[in-house]
Protein backbone atom coordinates (compact mmCIF):
# COMPACT_ATOMS: atom_id res chain seq x y z
CA UNK A 1 0.00 0.00 0.00
CA UNK A 2 2.89 2.39 0.65
CA UNK A 3 3.82 2.21 -3.05
CA UNK A 4 0.44 3.51 -4.24
CA UNK A 5 0.77 6.94 -5.79
CA UNK A 6 -1.82 8.58 -3.57
CA UNK A 7 -1.16 11.96 -2.00
CA UNK A 8 -0.74 11.43 1.73
CA UNK A 9 -2.28 14.84 2.46
CA UNK A 10 -5.18 15.48 0.06
CA UNK A 11 -5.60 11.84 -1.13
CA UNK A 12 -5.69 12.80 -4.81
CA UNK A 13 -4.34 10.44 -7.44
CA UNK A 14 -4.52 12.27 -10.80
CA UNK A 15 -1.53 14.58 -10.32
CA UNK A 16 2.26 14.67 -10.40
CA UNK A 17 3.59 12.91 -7.29
CA UNK A 18 6.80 13.21 -5.29
CA UNK A 19 7.98 10.57 -2.84
CA UNK A 20 8.33 12.08 0.61
CA UNK A 21 12.01 11.19 0.90
CA UNK A 22 12.74 13.82 -1.80
CA UNK A 23 13.22 17.53 -1.14
CA UNK A 24 12.92 16.92 2.64
CA UNK A 25 9.15 16.60 2.28
CA UNK A 26 8.95 14.07 5.10
CA UNK A 27 10.70 16.45 7.51
CA UNK A 28 8.39 19.31 6.53
CA UNK A 29 5.37 17.03 6.92
CA UNK A 30 6.46 16.06 10.44
CA UNK A 31 6.90 19.75 11.31
CA UNK A 32 3.34 20.57 10.29
CA UNK A 33 1.64 17.55 11.86
CA UNK A 34 3.94 17.40 14.93
CA UNK A 35 4.05 13.63 14.42
CA UNK A 36 6.95 11.27 13.82
CA UNK A 37 6.31 9.24 10.67
CA UNK A 38 7.59 5.64 11.02
CA UNK A 39 9.14 3.91 8.04
CA UNK A 40 6.74 0.96 8.09
CA UNK A 41 3.35 2.59 8.62
CA UNK A 42 1.95 1.10 5.36
CA UNK A 43 0.50 4.49 4.37
CA UNK A 44 1.11 6.19 1.02
CA UNK A 45 4.54 7.78 0.82
CA UNK A 46 3.79 10.32 -1.90
CA UNK A 47 2.83 14.00 -1.98
CA UNK A 48 1.14 15.70 -4.91
CA UNK A 49 2.82 18.75 -6.43
CA UNK A 50 0.37 21.15 -4.78
CA UNK A 51 0.75 19.79 -1.25
CA UNK A 52 4.53 19.50 -1.67
CA UNK A 53 4.64 23.18 -2.62
CA UNK A 54 2.55 24.13 0.41
CA UNK A 55 4.81 22.12 2.74
CA UNK A 56 7.87 23.91 1.40
CA UNK A 57 6.08 27.26 1.68
CA UNK A 58 5.08 26.73 5.32
CA UNK A 59 8.59 25.57 6.20
CA UNK A 60 10.09 28.74 4.69
CA UNK A 61 7.52 30.87 6.50
CA UNK A 62 8.41 29.19 9.80
CA UNK A 63 12.08 29.97 9.16
CA UNK A 64 11.14 33.57 8.42
CA UNK A 65 9.29 33.84 11.75
CA UNK A 66 12.34 32.61 13.66
CA UNK A 67 14.67 34.93 11.73
CA UNK A 68 12.45 37.94 12.40
CA UNK A 69 12.32 37.11 16.11
CA UNK A 70 16.12 36.71 16.26
CA UNK A 71 16.82 40.01 14.47
CA UNK A 72 14.39 41.92 16.71
CA UNK A 73 16.07 40.49 19.81
CA UNK A 74 19.49 41.55 18.49
CA UNK A 75 18.25 45.10 17.88
CA UNK A 76 16.69 45.20 21.34
CA UNK A 77 19.98 44.18 22.96
CA UNK A 78 21.88 47.02 21.25
CA UNK A 79 19.24 49.73 21.68
CA UNK A 80 15.63 50.66 20.94
CA UNK A 81 13.58 49.23 18.07
CA UNK A 82 12.99 52.14 15.67
CA UNK A 83 12.20 52.58 11.99
CA UNK A 84 15.81 53.61 11.39
CA UNK A 85 17.11 50.38 12.91
CA UNK A 86 14.64 48.32 10.89
CA UNK A 87 15.58 50.03 7.61
CA UNK A 88 19.28 49.25 8.19
CA UNK A 89 18.64 45.49 8.27
CA UNK A 90 20.16 43.49 5.43
CA UNK A 91 16.94 41.69 4.50
CA UNK A 92 18.55 39.49 1.88
CA UNK A 93 21.20 37.98 4.18
CA UNK A 94 18.69 37.52 7.01
CA UNK A 95 16.18 35.79 4.68
CA UNK A 96 13.51 38.40 5.42
CA UNK A 97 13.12 39.59 1.84
CA UNK A 98 9.67 39.15 0.35
CA UNK A 99 9.41 36.55 -2.44
CA UNK A 100 6.81 38.75 -4.15
CA UNK A 101 7.91 41.24 -6.77
CA UNK A 102 6.32 44.30 -8.33
CA UNK A 103 4.94 43.92 -11.85
CA UNK A 104 5.09 47.02 -14.03
CA UNK A 105 3.00 46.58 -17.15
CA UNK A 106 3.74 48.28 -20.44
CA UNK A 107 1.56 51.12 -21.66
CA UNK A 108 0.75 48.99 -24.69
CA UNK A 109 -1.08 46.47 -22.53
CA UNK A 110 -4.78 47.18 -22.29
CA UNK A 111 -6.62 46.62 -19.05
CA UNK A 112 -10.16 45.28 -19.07
CA UNK A 113 -12.57 45.46 -16.16
CA UNK A 114 -14.46 42.16 -16.10
CA UNK A 115 -17.73 42.17 -14.22
CA UNK A 116 -19.47 39.00 -13.14
CA UNK A 117 -23.02 38.64 -14.36
CA UNK A 118 -25.67 36.84 -12.37
CA UNK A 119 -27.06 34.43 -14.96
CA UNK A 120 -30.13 33.65 -12.92
CA UNK A 121 -31.21 37.30 -12.97
CA UNK A 122 -30.60 37.50 -16.72
CA UNK A 123 -32.83 34.51 -17.37
CA UNK A 124 -35.48 36.04 -15.18
CA UNK A 125 -35.42 39.27 -17.19
CA UNK A 126 -35.81 37.33 -20.43
CA UNK A 127 -38.86 35.55 -19.09
CA UNK A 128 -40.46 38.86 -18.13
CA UNK A 129 -39.87 40.32 -21.56
CA UNK A 130 -41.75 37.44 -23.24
CA UNK A 131 -44.91 37.83 -21.16
CA UNK A 132 -46.46 40.40 -23.56
CA UNK A 133 -49.39 39.21 -25.68
CA UNK A 134 -48.75 39.52 -29.43
CA UNK A 135 -49.06 37.49 -32.60
CA UNK A 136 -45.74 35.69 -33.09
CA UNK A 137 -46.32 35.08 -36.82
CA UNK A 138 -47.83 38.41 -37.81
CA UNK A 139 -44.46 39.93 -38.77
CA UNK A 140 -43.61 37.05 -41.11
CA UNK A 141 -46.78 36.85 -43.17
CA UNK A 142 -45.02 38.41 -46.16
CA UNK A 143 -41.97 36.65 -47.66
CA UNK A 144 -40.57 39.99 -48.85
CA UNK A 145 -39.85 40.92 -45.26
CA UNK A 146 -37.31 38.09 -45.11
CA UNK A 147 -35.08 39.55 -47.83
CA UNK A 148 -31.59 40.42 -46.60
CA UNK A 149 -29.89 43.58 -47.73
CA UNK A 150 -26.28 42.63 -48.47
CA UNK A 151 -25.19 46.23 -49.08
CA UNK A 152 -25.42 47.20 -45.44
CA UNK A 153 -22.06 48.36 -44.14
CA UNK A 154 -20.57 46.26 -41.40
CA UNK A 155 -20.05 48.13 -38.17
CA UNK A 156 -16.45 48.72 -37.27
CA UNK A 157 -15.13 46.72 -34.40
CA UNK A 158 -14.59 49.00 -31.45
CA UNK A 159 -11.77 48.63 -29.03
CA UNK A 160 -12.57 48.14 -25.41
CA UNK A 161 -12.24 51.31 -23.35
CA UNK A 162 -8.66 51.69 -22.16
CA UNK A 163 -7.75 52.84 -18.71
CA UNK A 164 -4.20 53.41 -17.45
CA UNK A 165 -2.59 50.42 -15.80
CA UNK A 166 -1.71 50.76 -12.14
CA UNK A 167 1.99 50.92 -11.35
CA UNK A 168 2.02 48.37 -8.54
CA UNK A 169 -0.12 45.36 -7.77
CA UNK A 170 -0.92 45.20 -4.08
CA UNK A 171 -4.24 44.59 -2.37
CA UNK A 172 -3.40 47.00 0.46
CA UNK A 173 -2.48 49.93 -1.74
CA UNK A 174 -4.45 52.31 -3.92
CA UNK A 175 -3.40 52.27 -7.57
CA UNK A 176 -0.93 55.06 -8.36
CA UNK A 177 -1.71 56.93 -11.56
CA UNK A 178 0.78 57.56 -14.30
CA UNK A 179 2.07 61.12 -13.98
CA UNK A 180 0.75 62.18 -17.39
CA UNK A 181 -2.69 60.71 -16.65
CA UNK A 182 -2.75 62.42 -13.27
CA UNK A 183 -1.97 65.76 -14.91
CA UNK A 184 -4.72 65.19 -17.51
CA UNK A 185 -7.32 64.57 -14.82
CA UNK A 186 -6.10 67.54 -12.84
CA UNK A 187 -6.37 69.83 -15.87
CA UNK A 188 -9.86 68.56 -16.71
CA UNK A 189 -11.02 69.25 -13.16
CA UNK A 190 -9.53 72.73 -13.30
CA UNK A 191 -11.39 73.44 -16.56
CA UNK A 192 -14.70 72.50 -14.97
CA UNK A 193 -14.20 74.85 -12.02
CA UNK A 194 -15.11 78.52 -11.93
CA UNK A 195 -13.23 80.54 -14.57
CA UNK A 196 -12.50 83.40 -12.16
CA UNK A 197 -10.69 81.13 -9.72
CA UNK A 198 -6.91 81.68 -9.57
CA UNK A 199 -5.20 78.84 -11.42
CA UNK A 200 -2.12 77.10 -10.07
CA UNK A 201 0.91 77.21 -12.28
CA UNK A 202 1.82 73.80 -13.66
CA UNK A 203 5.21 72.29 -14.41
CA UNK A 204 6.69 72.74 -17.88
CA UNK A 205 7.73 69.18 -18.72
CA UNK A 206 9.99 70.34 -21.56
CA UNK A 207 12.50 71.48 -18.93
CA UNK A 208 12.14 68.47 -16.66
CA UNK A 209 12.71 64.74 -16.80
CA UNK A 210 10.16 62.78 -14.77
CA UNK A 211 11.19 59.40 -13.36
CA UNK A 212 8.55 56.81 -12.45
CA UNK A 213 9.89 54.72 -9.56
CA UNK A 214 9.11 51.10 -8.82
CA UNK A 215 8.17 49.91 -5.33
CA UNK A 216 11.77 48.94 -4.51
CA UNK A 217 13.20 52.19 -5.88
CA UNK A 218 10.67 54.29 -3.96
CA UNK A 219 11.52 52.41 -0.76
CA UNK A 220 15.26 52.92 -1.32
CA UNK A 221 14.75 56.64 -1.93
CA UNK A 222 12.77 56.97 1.29
CA UNK A 223 15.23 54.97 3.41
CA UNK A 224 18.08 57.10 2.06
CA UNK A 225 16.61 60.02 4.01
CA UNK A 226 17.80 58.38 7.24
CA UNK A 227 21.41 58.64 5.99
CA UNK A 228 21.17 62.23 4.76
CA UNK A 229 23.75 64.54 6.43
CA UNK A 230 21.11 67.17 7.28
CA UNK A 231 18.97 64.60 9.07
CA UNK A 232 21.93 63.12 10.95
CA UNK A 233 23.11 66.58 12.02
CA UNK A 234 19.67 67.72 13.22
CA UNK A 235 19.23 68.12 16.95
CA UNK A 236 15.66 66.81 16.98
CA UNK A 237 14.57 64.07 14.59
CA UNK A 238 11.26 62.56 13.50
CA UNK A 239 12.06 58.85 13.21
CA UNK A 240 8.89 58.17 11.21
CA UNK A 241 9.41 60.44 8.18
CA UNK A 242 13.13 61.23 8.72
CA UNK A 243 12.84 65.00 9.01
CA UNK A 244 15.16 67.05 11.19
CA UNK A 245 14.25 70.05 13.35
CA UNK A 246 16.27 72.63 15.26
CA UNK A 247 13.77 73.04 18.10
CA UNK A 248 11.76 70.61 20.18
CA UNK A 249 8.61 72.69 19.74
CA UNK A 250 8.88 72.35 15.97
CA UNK A 251 9.14 68.56 16.26
CA UNK A 252 6.12 68.41 18.58
CA UNK A 253 4.09 70.61 16.23
CA UNK A 254 5.12 68.43 13.26
CA UNK A 255 4.15 65.22 15.08
CA UNK A 256 0.77 66.64 16.06
CA UNK A 257 0.08 67.95 12.56
CA UNK A 258 1.33 64.97 10.51
CA UNK A 259 1.44 61.77 12.60
CA UNK A 260 -1.31 62.17 15.21
CA UNK A 261 -3.89 59.37 14.95
CA UNK A 262 -6.75 61.83 15.30
CA UNK A 263 -5.92 63.39 11.92
CA UNK A 264 -7.41 60.49 9.98
CA UNK A 265 -7.41 56.76 9.34
CA UNK A 266 -5.43 56.82 6.08
CA UNK A 267 -1.69 56.46 6.68
CA UNK A 268 1.18 56.55 4.19
CA UNK A 269 3.09 53.26 4.47
CA UNK A 270 6.36 55.08 3.74
CA UNK A 271 6.52 58.17 5.97
CA UNK A 272 3.56 57.37 8.29
CA UNK A 273 1.83 60.67 7.58
CA UNK A 274 -1.90 60.55 8.20
CA UNK A 275 -4.76 61.97 6.14
CA UNK A 276 -8.48 62.34 6.61
CA UNK A 277 -9.50 61.40 3.06
CA UNK A 278 -8.28 58.65 0.76
CA UNK A 279 -7.94 61.09 -2.15
CA UNK A 280 -5.51 63.19 -0.10
CA UNK A 281 -3.41 60.10 0.59
CA UNK A 282 -3.33 59.22 -3.12
CA UNK A 283 -2.14 62.72 -3.97
CA UNK A 284 0.54 62.51 -1.29
CA UNK A 285 1.76 59.11 -2.54
CA UNK A 286 2.75 60.65 -5.88
CA UNK A 287 5.75 62.32 -4.28
CA UNK A 288 7.12 58.90 -3.28
CA UNK A 289 6.77 57.36 -6.74
CA UNK A 290 7.96 60.25 -8.93
CA UNK A 291 11.25 62.09 -9.15
CA UNK A 292 11.83 65.33 -11.07
CA UNK A 293 15.21 66.19 -12.60
CA UNK A 294 15.85 69.70 -13.91
CA UNK A 295 17.41 69.53 -17.37
CA UNK A 296 19.02 72.95 -16.91
CA UNK A 297 20.95 72.45 -13.67
CA UNK A 298 20.55 68.72 -12.78
CA UNK A 299 18.65 69.46 -9.58
CA UNK A 300 16.59 66.47 -8.40
CA UNK A 301 13.48 66.93 -6.27
CA UNK A 302 10.68 64.62 -5.20
CA UNK A 303 7.77 67.06 -5.07
CA UNK A 304 6.13 68.86 -7.98
CA UNK A 305 5.62 72.04 -5.94
CA UNK A 306 9.37 72.22 -5.29
CA UNK A 307 10.00 71.77 -9.01
CA UNK A 308 7.57 74.60 -9.86
CA UNK A 309 9.31 76.97 -7.44
CA UNK A 310 12.69 75.99 -8.86
CA UNK A 311 11.44 76.65 -12.40
CA UNK A 312 10.47 80.18 -11.37
CA UNK A 313 14.11 80.70 -10.37
CA UNK A 314 15.26 79.81 -13.90
CA UNK A 315 12.58 81.94 -15.54
CA UNK A 316 13.71 85.01 -13.58
CA UNK A 317 10.32 85.57 -11.98
CA UNK A 318 10.41 88.15 -9.18
CA UNK A 319 8.51 87.78 -5.90
CA UNK A 320 7.22 90.91 -4.20
CA UNK A 321 6.95 91.33 -0.44
CA UNK A 322 3.39 92.11 0.62
CA UNK A 323 4.63 94.43 3.38
CA UNK A 324 7.43 96.56 1.88
CA UNK A 325 6.89 95.84 -1.85
CA UNK A 326 10.55 94.90 -2.22
CA UNK A 327 11.19 92.34 -4.97
CA UNK A 328 13.24 89.18 -4.70
CA UNK A 329 14.29 86.53 -7.17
Amino acid sequence: MSNLKICRICLRTEAKMYKYDRFQLKIYYEEITALKVPENDDLPQYMCYECATMLHKFHKFKEKCYNGQRVLKEIQWTGNITYEAIYKIDRQNTNLESPLSVVTLSDKVKGYNIKEVDLSSVKHEIKERHTDDFDLYSDYSNDKDLLINENVEKSKERDAPYSPVAMVVDEKRESILKYEEYKKRKRSRDDDDEPNRKMKKGLDLSNWKVYSLTEEQALEEFRARAEHPKYLAARYKCSECFKGFSKKEMLERHTKKRHFEGIGDYECWFCRMRYKWKCMLRKHMLQHYYKFECLRCDLVCMQENTAVLHEEFHSGEMKQCIHCEQKFK
